[in-house]
């Protein structure tokens, strides 16, 4: 019993003095790093495209295989699960996920309202929004 209390004693300074506040914090991750390319430019917080069919490219510069957790767009929400989590397609756009590599391909934005697409994307405990709006179609004015 003596050899138990003993050991103990002996072995609890040595754990407390494992956790070192040094240490990296767990959850204290690096926020996800993302370059745009394509036909795309940066307005008010969104990505922008044109009204015709666009695609564009997302590459996550610190992280090697993100996958897409969820997307918001005008008229409605998915959550992906673990099957979908890489493609995702509605009426307008077809999303892709590989690798490290989102693309998007949009369909031509015939309407006279503008798309609105955000893409929640994680890499496990990190997560990041790229919010991307497509113009809508600049519609020709009747001179009768």
């Amino acid at each position: 019993m003596k050899q138990s209390l003993l050991l103990l004693l002996i072995s609890a300074p040595l754990l407390i003095c494992s956790c070192s506040s040094d240490e990296e914090k767990y959850g204290d991750w690096e926020p996800m790093e993302w370059v745009a390319s394509g036909n795309i430019s940066m307005e008010e917080g969104y990505f922008v495209v044109e009204p015709e069919a666009e695609t564009v490219h997302f590459t996550c510069k610190n992280y090697t295989a993100p996958w897409i957790a969820q997307v918001q767009y005008n008229t409605g929400s998915i959550i992906t699960k673990d099957d979908d989590a890489h493609r995702l397609q509605t009426d307008w756009f077809d999303a892709n996920m590989s690798g490290n590599k989102l693309t998007v391909a949009f369909e031509k934005n015939n309407t006279d309202a503008d798309r609105v697409v955000s893409f929640v994307v994680t890499a496990g405990d990190i997560f990041t929004t790229l919010p991307i709006k497509q113009k809508h179609r600049i519609m020709p004015i009747d001179k009768k």
